[in-house]
This record gives C-alpha cells, sequence and structure tokens, in this order.
C-alpha cells in the first residue's frame, strides 16, 4: 500500500540562505561582486557542459528541452538558451530569477525561470548534491527517452 505521508514532507530549505542569495541576487552578472569566482568558472563549465550535451544527444539545440534546477541568476541557464535550447531555470531565490529573467532578457535571450524548489524524489529533501546531479541529467533523460 502507498505511504502517501512520504508525499507530503515539509520542504527542506533554509529560509537564511535563500534570504542571503536573494540580499546578493543583484551581483550575479558583476565581474567584481560577490560571484565574480562563479563567472570566471562559468566559462570553463560551459564548454564542458556544451560539449557533453552535444556528444551526448546529437540533437540541434533548438529541440532541446533543458531543466535548470538552482539556477541562481541564469548563469548556465542564459548560455544554453542563446545556444537555442527551451530553457527552465528554477531557484528558491526568487530575486535571483528576477534577475536571470532581465540578463537573459538584455542579451536578447529567451528564458524561462520561476521560483521553487527541487525535491530528491527518494528522500523528499532537497540538498546541494541532489542540486548538482539533477541539474543537467534532465536533458540527457529527454533524449535517451526518445531513442
Amino acid at each position: 500500500m502507498l505511504d502517501k505521508s512520504r508525499l507530503s514532507q515539509p520542504i527542506n530549505v533554509d529560509e537564511n540562505e535563500v534570504a542571503k542569495f536573494n540580499r546578493m541576487a543583484q551581483q550575479w552578472w558583476d565581474p567584481n561582486g560577490q560571484f565574480k569566482t562563479a563567472l570566471a568558472f562559468n566559462q570553463a563549465r560551459l564548454g564542458y557542459f556544451k560539449q557533453m550535451i552535444e556528444r551526448g544527444l546529437n540533437k540541434p539545440w533548438n529541440a532541446l528541452s533543458i531543466l535548470d534546477v538552482g539556477s541562481g541568476g541564469g548563469l548556465v541557464s542564459e548560455h544554453l538558451a542563446a545556444l537555442g535550447a527551451d530553457v527552465l531555470g528554477i531557484d528558491a531565490s526568487a530575486t535571483s530569477v528576477e534577475v536571470a529573467r532581465a540578463h537573459a532578457a538584455q542579451q536578447g535571450v529567451s528564458l524561462i525561470g520561476e521560483s521553487g524548489v527541487a525535491l530528491n524524489p527518494f528522500t523528499q529533501k532537497w540538498r546541494l548534491t541532489d542540486n548538482m546531479g539533477v541539474n543537467y541529467m534532465q536533458c540527457f533523460r529527454k533524449a535517451h527517452e526518445a531513442t
């Protein structure tokens, strides 16, 4: 019998962390701001993500739908959307999502952003390690289901 009590567990989100990222959100794209290391590191990882997605999916970018969980200010989402993918970025920080939308619009990139959290379906909790694993696996799963 299905244990429905597991389906309605409280969300495991640290409101202090969300508030911290809300306060810092305007700095996501500032090369001298709080996220300058993330911006610098982003250049290396974007090339890697692009290569792995192209190699693993062998589809044109405009045929891809990508879910970016924990998308923050859109550092990865915007790049993937600029390549032509439909990208949905979600983050617990609503302010970061707004920054991502605004920056993408300034760059002429269509990006869908939503405020929310993703839960590990097995533990019904969210942790950074879950986020890192989910972040780019959604697009791979979709491609393999289609083949």
